[in-house]
């Protein structure tokens, strides 16, 4: 019994040439190159140049988004390398809502480690300059209240994108 129906003289995996294996294969390692070259550009040479400006706001967002945007090319990347393959009916929807829901929680704990990384080196300074204890206890309030809106913003973005009808959900909740 042959598993590997003949089409031509080339062997059909579930619909997939060699020939769209081997594109998709070499999507996939492209990449994982571009994202490893985004992460060394970054780590390294934009690093560098960070390090020499006077300012603090490139040192944050260097800190604070440099990982999250090596995890949103790689997996931008997968996503569009699943598109050369041919599968079944559903599948790229459900790729391409996953990949978005990934995105959206890498985008919202990017906004979160920005939100920390600009309290730290921006508001603590006056915050501790003061005399005051209130400003010491409302600070970390309120940077807790941006983070549960950004997180919640994100999660109904995410089961949005999964299909759910966020209008009801949020009805439901009572909110």
């Amino acid at each position: 019994m042959d598993l590997l129906p003949d089409v031509g003289s080339f062997a059909v995996i579930a619909d997939n040439t060699p020939q769209t294996v081997a594109s998709f294969v070499g999507a996939v390692f492209l990449t994982l190159v571009l994202s490893k070259i985004a992460q060394t550009l970054l780590k390294g040479h934009v690093a560098k140049l960070v390090k020499k400006t006077e300012g603090k706001l490139d040192d944050v967002l260097l800190e604070t988004l440099g990982t999250p945007l090596y995890w949103v090319i790689l997996i931008y990347g997968l996503e569009i390398s699943s598109h050369l393959l041919v599968l079944p009916e559903g599948v790229y929807g459900f790729v391409d809502g996953v990949a978005t829901v990934v995105m959206t929680m890498f985008g919202a704990w990017a906004l979160s480690s920005l939100i920390t990384g600009l309290r730290v080196v921006y508001v603590d300074p006056i915050t501790e300059a003061s005399e005051t204890k209130l400003d010491d206890q409302l600070v970390p309030l309120a940077e807790k209240a941006v983070k549960v809106g950004i997180w919640t913003l994100a999660i109904l973005v995410a089961f949005a994108n999964l299909g759910y009808d966020i209008l009801s959900l949020l009805t439901g909740l009572g909110i």
